[in-house]
């Protein structure tokens, strides 16, 4: 289960294990695409801003760019699937 507090967006595991979910700059250049990590402290992007609208989750970053509430899951070189995100302005 996903939940936002904080601003900062967390996924309850279980009842003892609650994670952060980070955005991570995958290209190191530029913000697109972005990365979401689970991790065990709070990193990487810490600029934008969660919310849910209805049963849709959002992330808006300065500038009025926002993914649009779309998430992709992507197959890495490595062979995981992981969940992107692209901003828009």
């Amino acid at each position: 289960m996903f939940y936002i507090g904080k601003n900062q967006l967390w996924l309850q595991f279980n009842e003892t294990a609650i994670y952060p979910v980070n955005v991570h700059n995958t290209t190191g250049t530029h913000v697109l695409p972005m990365q979401l990590v689970l991790g065990k402290k709070r990193e990487g992007i810490t600029f934008g801003t969660w919310k849910w609208q209805s049963t849709m989750m959002f992330y808006d970053a300065p500038g009025k760019r926002t993914n649009d509430g779309l998430f992709y899951n992507c197959v890495t070189l490595s062979g995981r699937n992981n969940v992107f995100m692209t901003l828009t302005p």
